[in-house]
């Protein structure tokens, strides 16, 4: 007989022969697993192992790295300036001869950064995301920390939300004190979901706003305005971007090129007021377009200042023509901020509709009360994890990029990582 469909032939073995090899292929696991939990005794000093060899590895690479001059064999590289007297003293005691010079222009010089603990707090981002600034930039550790922490409020932006984070902080600290016996990653966790909550306070948020409409009010009911809240991104979006331009000024003074500077923080505030009016109807201020004018004429004339005053001039409106694509990027840049609004807005959206799609089912009894619960832990873990995702998408991206370009910072830096011994400190 022929099938339209395809046929499956009958197993060789017989029921109770696959039923005995399935019970010996389950002792077999259960020997495989305890024969691991034996061996696993062994990880620390296995890990102790691997830890000796790979500072050997170190040793012997700096060894084979030595440098040959006729009968000297020598040693090069990098030292933070506060370690040479120590430096110095030890090649005394051990009879080195030693030679201490500045870095040139062309060496690659690895970065070490050192801040106040309050600004150490941001390192675990910049290991996260595998940047650092060059040896040459600025380091904006300070400023990244700070408008993070107000991005990460924003985003999040929900008490319940912040909560569950410091929550979560917590348990995993409790639960991985062994394994990371650093804090600074907890701790800033704690930073950033304390800024959640406040911000939910000042919102009215707390897993949502509809259920909890005319029952709790928020602390500033100006920020239920999507106007205002847009406003606000703007006015966050200036401030950042015109630090970065005040830096620069500080950075290039006494330089004339630091009134270039200035002319371009003048742009970035007209188009700050630009955006407003495009994007939220506000009539411009009468000082836009003196600020625009006047920042234009500072970048044509003191862009590359020469004694040939033509010569300079010529220069500065090469430099103006080829930076005409900055313009444009400045207005994107600040309309950039509104990803703030708008993912902090899609962030309540989406916890007031599971909120809503459980209040349709309510607890009536046993089996819609256990939809009910399931919808809300699923809808609001997903909300969770989005949040998680926009944080990392969005608030380092407006310091990564946005600001960072705009204080032309590259993040070329390589970690200084020097031949020393383990755990001992630089």
């Amino acid at each position: 007989v022929e099938f339209p469909f395809k046929t499956k032939d009958l197993p060789n073995r017989s029921l109770s022969q696959m039923r005995s090899r399935q019970e010996a292929d389950r002792k077999l696991f259960a020997a495989l697993q305890k024969d691991l939990e034996g061996l696993g005794r062994y990880y620390n000093a296995f890990a102790a192992t691997k830890e000796t060899l790979v500072q050997d590895l170190a040793f012997e690479s700096a060894l084979h790295g030595l440098g040959a001059s006729a009968a000297l064999n020598y040693l090069q590289g990098y030292c933070p300036v506060d370690r040479i007297a120590h430096l110095q003293e030890l090649s005394r005691q051990q009879k080195w001869a030693l030679m201490v010079e500045d870095p040139s222009d062309r060496d690659p010089v690895p970065t070490l950064l050192r801040n106040a603990k309050w600004v150490e707090l941001i390192k675990p981002v910049f290991g996260f995301m595998n940047i650092l600034p060059g040896y040459r930039e600025v380091d904006v550790s300070w400023t990244f920390l700070m408008f993070f922490s107000v991005f990460f409020g924003i985003l999040v932006g929900d008490v319940g939300y912040g909560t569950l984070f410091l929550l979560l902080t917590a348990f995993f600290q409790i639960k991985l004190k062994s394994k990371i016996p650093q804090k600074t990653p907890f701790i800033l966790m704690y930073a950033l979901s304390a800024c959640a909550i406040v911000w939910g306070v000042l919102s009215g948020s707390y897993f949502g706003q509809a259920w909890l409409s005319g029952r709790v009010q928020p602390l500033v009911p100006w920020l239920r305005d999507y106007q205002n809240v847009q406003k606000l991104c703007f006015v966050i979006a200036v401030i950042h971007l015109s630090i970065a331009h005040v830096w620069r000024v500080i950075l290039r003074a006494p330089s004339l090129k630091a009134l270039a500077e200035a002319g371009w923080l003048l742009v970035v505030w007209a188009t700050f007021f630009l955006a407003n009016l495009l994007i939220l109807k506000q009539p411009l201020p009468v000082y836009a377009g003196p600020f625009f004018y006047a920042g234009i004429a500072l970048i044509v004339l003191f862009s590359k200042p020469q004694k040939n005053i033509a010569k300079g001039l010529l220069g500065g409106i090469g430099e103006l023509l080829a930076n005409v694509l900055t313009f444009i990027n400045n207005f994107a840049d600040i309309v950039s901020y509104i990803r703030l609004f708008a993912v902090g807005l899609a962030t309540v959206a989406v916890a007031d509709a599971f909120n809503q799609i459980a209040g349709s089912i309510g607890m009536g009894n046993i089996l819609t009360g256990s939809a009910t619960a399931l919808i809300l832990v699923f809808g609001h873990l997903l909300n969770l994890i989005l949040c998680a995702l926009a944080v990392v998408v969005h608030g380092i991206r407006l310091n990564v990029l946005e600001f960072s370009s705009h204080m032309n910072l590259e993040w070329s830096g390589v970690t200084y990582d020097p031949l020393r011994k383990r755990g001992h400190s630089v």
